[in-house]
């Protein structure tokens, strides 16, 4: 009954763990998901392992011994898919530049999987019991040694040859790492170690409080204070376009009055001041046609146009 133990309480805490992290709202991102795909791979690998505890209580006949070799084949499978996440998580947190290629390492990870996945299922498992304690050996348990390690070393790298990019989220990382390599190591030196399950619900703990989950409440705040902003620019635009017009009907008005007497029969010096007038009406005219524009400006759509002008005039204006 005590290799029941560990595998049972890991059962418990990995459905604890995964009610608390999907009772909460999230962002949608890829680790996330990758971390959600870890979840499932803790609660299989406990119930599994369970499975093959039970079994074993009472010796192994013939046909629990084909069921034990398909469900630890099965177990070996969850464990790659596993260290497998642990491998992708590690370069989705470390190389951002990454996701802009997710789906091509998505496919070269499934088509590294399938291939081992096969493998795994093709080689022998041979079950050895000791008292009421059952575990493996054999091809297939190498294959997945070797396969585990090789990820695990991937990450090593990864973290190394990127380290000044490493944060708080990789805390997890080095604890996978290092423990999953001692969990090799004693497996190695004592198969019938059940410890397996309850290291993998640890890990995952440690990872829910380092995986990065932005306060939805903020950003739901932020929202809502983007919006306020985009209502309140807007406002503003449709109060200076309104405005705008408003002026232009008066300053009409003073450029034709203006040139109307520039027409007249007034002396010199009164001519000079009308065309002052007109000159200045038409600079404040060029000013509130250039507010207008402010509907264009914000849509990135305004255009420059070339025309010919007088270079004489400009600077006498001035």
């Amino acid at each position: 009954m005590e290799g029941l133990l560990l595998p049972i309480c890991s059962i418990f805490f990995s459905l604890m763990l995964i009610v608390i992290y999907y009772s909460k709202k999230r962002i949608d991102l890829i680790e996330n998901r990758v971390f959600s795909t870890m979840l499932i791979c803790s609660v299989l690998d406990s119930i599994i392992v369970t499975i093959l505890q039970c079994l074993a209580l009472n010796g192994v006949s013939t046909i629990e011994s084909i069921l034990l070799n398909i469900l630890n084949k099965i177990d070996f499978l969850i464990l790659l898919i596993y260290a497998n996440c642990v491998l992708l998580y590690t370069i989705l947190i470390t190389i951002p530049k990454a996701k802009n290629s997710i789906k091509k390492i998505f496919t070269g990870f499934n088509i590294i999987g399938t291939i081992i996945a096969i493998l795994v299922f093709l080689s022998n498992i041979d079950i050895i019991t000791e008292g009421t304690k059952t575990s493996v050996i054999g091809p297939a348990t190498t294959i997945v040694y070797i396969v585990v390690g090789l990820y695990l070393i991937s990450s090593i790298l990864i973290v190394l040859i990127n380290h000044k990019k490493t944060d708080k989220r990789h805390i997890p990382i080095y604890s996978i790492i290092g423990i999953s390599l001692l969990l090799l190591l004693f497996y190695k030196l004592n198969p019938y170690l059940i410890i397996i399950s309850i290291t993998l619900t640890f890990l995952n703990y440690i990872m829910y409080f380092t995986i990065e989950n932005p306060d939805m409440k903020m950003i739901n705040e932020l929202n809502i204070a983007k919006e306020k902003a985009e209502l309140a620019n807007t406002a503003k635009s449709d109060f200076l376009s309104s405005m705008s017009h408003e002026i232009r009907t008066p300053l009409n008005a003073i450029v034709g009055f203006g040139q109307a007497l520039a027409k007249e029969d007034i002396s010199g010096t009164a001519k000079e001041e009308v065309k002052d007038i007109i000159m200045a009406s038409n600079n404040l005219l060029e000013i509130v046609n250039g507010i207008l524009d402010i509907s264009k400006i914000e849509a990135g759509k305004m255009e420059i146009v070339e025309v010919n002008y007088n270079l004489k005039k400009i600077v006498n204006e001035l």
